[in-house]
């Protein structure tokens, strides 16, 4: 029999004490589907399908050491790839584990456990960066460069749920009615640091300091480079700033104003300041946030690798800080859709205002952002379109035209008072996927129908629908499909679906859907980044619309 296609990888580096090393020349520019053969150093496929013409296609990687690798072989059948390796003769501590998705398109993904005999060195990570685009890391990931990974456990779901509620509740303020106490709990404050803010009236709940997808820009003159989180509805990009405040005499992180020849205050009286507590037009203009102590400035932004470059006199909020932080984020990069973001000031007519692809939390690849450049594959036929639509109570924020859920290939009744057309919001912060709560039920009643043959696990308060794989070697799950006003869609694969207690262990452990109902009793529908995790979420604002192209990193 002929061995199945070859999959190739992206070029990847080794970080030991040494710094980044590039890989060897001949290691690391194809994966042999009938055996994986013994390397160096070698990225191995997390999830992998038989796609069209049985072509192997990895779509995401799990970090793991170079070293010795034991032979194993995989023999297609169908969609789906089992894998026959022998037992190890070195002791099971030596194995890593993986897992292998068959889905592709099409409305279930089974997830079968992997495994291979690896002697552990390094952490490895893959960028698949180019000149247009600037790495995306998330804070828990081992790629993580400036710190290495967030010192901080990985949060409960409990945590993590709540942080969404807050940061929904902040976004959408006076248009969410309240709910029960343990709903609408505040979320709990940075474990390390970082500013946390009250939630009464802003659309700031916790800022800097709790975004998950980082990013390194400059600012100044020389440039200080700092990890900025990605923010797509402030409105106004956010920093830490010094000279300390309140006569501190340590703020780190923090932007030095002083050290930057061409850092200025915005007066009240430019355009650039909409706050509404100013005293003159000469006045220095204070930060419209009620809750953040700060002002309104203007210096140079530096974006690199980016072709994009220096972006002078950006307008950006300088955040009084008055004592040290811990956490690696420094700030808020906003990409919203206010006249003052990053994708404003640069975009280009005839192409997308921005994109990204956001990285799973402990994979061993960077994400990306792209400013004001046509993705490479933005015209394929794996491209899939929602259109933009406008809702005028939130102009900052993207929304599309959601019509219609599917499970499994089956249609989920949505009744028909529900409004979806302009009530559905893309987000990069808040990680599970909020439905009004007409919508979530049906959804939630079917999945849990679907799975019903695995054991249920407690659940963790909005997350409802929990499920315990450990033990198991293989579980299928139906994918949801959104579907939207221009008869095209977007598919949520397995692991965009499930949020893992811990995430170390792999699915093969208690893992919950990451989809609840909307906190609230307003009809607002909230796509969370977990959903877009290794999809390129294309925002092409001048043409209407927002281009999900998947497995990009």
């Amino acid at each position: 029999m002929r061995p199945p296609p070859i999959a190739r990888l992206t070029p990847v580096a080794r970080m030991d004490a040494g710094g980044w090393q590039p890989p060897p020349a001949a290691c690391l520019t194809r994966l042999r589907a009938w055996t994986l053969a013994a390397c160096g150093l070698l990225q191995q496929a997390a999830h992998v399908d038989l796609g069209a013409g049985g072509l192997l296609r990895p779509h995401a990687w799990t970090p793991v050491g170079g070293g010795l690798l034991q032979p194993c072989v995989w023999t297609p059948g169908g969609r789906r790839l089992t894998r026959s390796c022998a037992f190890p003769a070195a002791g099971p501590d030596l194995w890593q584990c993986f897992n292998a998705s068959s889905s592709r398109g099409g409305p279930r993904s089974a997830v079968t456990r992997r495994c291979l005999l690896l002697l552990r060195r390094a952490w490895i990570c893959s960028s698949g960066v180019t000149n247009d685009r600037l790495p995306v890391v998330h804070r828990l990931s081992q790629c993580w460069p400036p710190n290495g990974a967030d010192k901080g456990s990985n949060p409960s779901p409990s945590d993590v749920y709540h942080q969404d509620v807050s940061r929904i509740r902040s976004l959408f303020a006076g248009r969410t009615a309240a709910g029960p106490a343990d709903v609408l709990a505040p979320a709990p404050a940075p474990s390390a640091g970082g500013v946390t803010l009250p939630t009464n009236g802003t659309p700031v709940a916790q800022a800097p300091g709790v975004q998950d997808y980082t990013v390194l820009v400059g600012y100044g003159t020389p440039a200080q480079t700092f990890p900025m989180g990605l923010e797509t509805s402030f409105g106004l990009s956010l920093l830490r700033c010094k000279p300390c405040a309140a006569g501190s005499s340590s703020c780190d992180p923090a932007f030095d104003t002083t050290k930057s020849s061409t850092f200025t205050r915005v007066p009240c009286g430019s355009p650039n300041c909409r706050s509404s507590n100013c005293s003159s037009p000469s006045s220095v203009c204070p930060l419209p946030f009620s809750e953040l102590r700060g002002e309104v400035v203007q210096d140079v932004l530096t974006l690199t690798p980016s072709s994009a470059g220096a972006v002078h006199d950006f307008t950006f909020g300088c955040v009084a800080v008055n004592q040290p932080s811990t956490r690696p984020v420094v700030g808020v990069l906003d990409l919203s859709r206010d006249s003052r973001s990053v994708p404003s000031r640069l975009a280009t007519p005839g192409t997308p205002a921005f994109s990204y692809c956001l990285p799973l939390a402990r994979g061993s690849s960077h994400g990306f952002l792209s400013i004001g450049a046509n993705p490479p594959n933005y015209g394929g036929s794996d491209v899939q379109h929602a259109p933009l639509v406008i809702n005028p109570d939130f102009p900052n924020m993207y929304f599309i035209d959601l019509v219609g859920i599917s499970l499994g290939g089956k249609d989920i009744p949505i009744p028909p008072y529900v409004n979806t057309a302009n009530t559905t919001a893309i987000d990069v912060v808040a990680k599970f996927t909020h439905l009004n709560p007409a919508v979530y039920l049906p959804l939630r009643d079917a999945f849990r129908e679907d799975m019903k043959e695995y054991p249920t696990a407690p659940p963790f308060h909005g997350l409802d629908t929990c499920y315990n794989f450990t033990g198991l070697n293989e579980f299928t799950i139906p994918l949801v499909r959104f579907k939207f006003g221009n008869g095209e869609s977007f598919l949520v694969f397995g692991d965009q679906m499930l949020y893992y207690e811990d995430p170390t262990v792999g699915p093969f452990s208690v893992a919950c859907l990451a989809f609840t109902a909307f906190p609230g009793e307003e009809q607002y529908n909230v796509i969370g980044s977990l959903a877009q995790t290794t999809t390129e979420v294309v925002y092409d604002v001048s043409g209407g619309k927002v281009g999900f192209i998947p497995f990009s990193c």
